[in-house]
């Protein structure tokens, strides 16, 4: 069985605020990235003695990254929390005018503690997702490639030799970490 995490009658009013979130999330990846860079060519143009006015240009294009990243960083936290807020809000709704409509017999037929645990743990996961985990599939992606992509700019050969030293390296610690 699929479900289609946007086509959910609790996701679907708030698919704007979801997709504001994602924006936020990419664009503050990009910008973290842009920074790295824009922070890499102000060194080297102060190293190599270069003028001025690369360097204050350089300089106001980090000043601009600064603000927007801020932005971008309040949309990606606030975004994730209004809809969490919202489908949980949702959600209970319905579980009570569900609970509400099921048969007495039913009811005293369930212990009322594990019914509400049941549901009260269900419903922090789901929150849980709603708020931090699901904006992070779109923001390390971008971050994990992205700065890959830069990396691989500055020193392709160190990349490479990353990329064959960390498996065996990897194999060494759990070899170490086993009791």
């Amino acid at each position: 069985m699929e479900i289609d995490f946007l086509d959910n009658p609790f996701m679907k009013p708030y698919v704007g605020l979801f997709i504001v979130g994602v924006i936020a999330s990419v664009t503050v990846a990009s910008l973290q990235i842009l920074f790295a860079y824009l922070s890499e060519q102000a060194l080297q143009q102060l190293d190599a003695g270069s003028d001025i006015q690369g360097i204050l240009q350089i300089a106001g294009l980090i000043a601009l990254c600064i603000p927007l990243g801020v932005i971008g960083k309040f949309f990606m936290e606030y975004a994730p929390t209004r809809v969490s807020a919202f489908a949980m809000k949702d959600i209970r709704n319905h579980l009570v005018s569900h609970i509400g409509q099921l048969p007495i017999s039913f009811l005293e037929k369930q212990h009322s503690g594990d019914l509400i645990s049941k549901i009260s743990n269900d419903l922090r996961i789901i929150e849980n997702y709603l708020k931090e985990q699901y904006i992070q599939w779109f923001y390390q992606p971008v971050i994990f490639f992205g700065a890959f992509a830069y990396l691989f700019t500055i020193n392709w050969k160190l990349v490479i030799a990353s990329l064959v030293f960390f498996p065996v390296a990897m194999l060494f610690i759990i070899l170490l970490a086993k009791p």
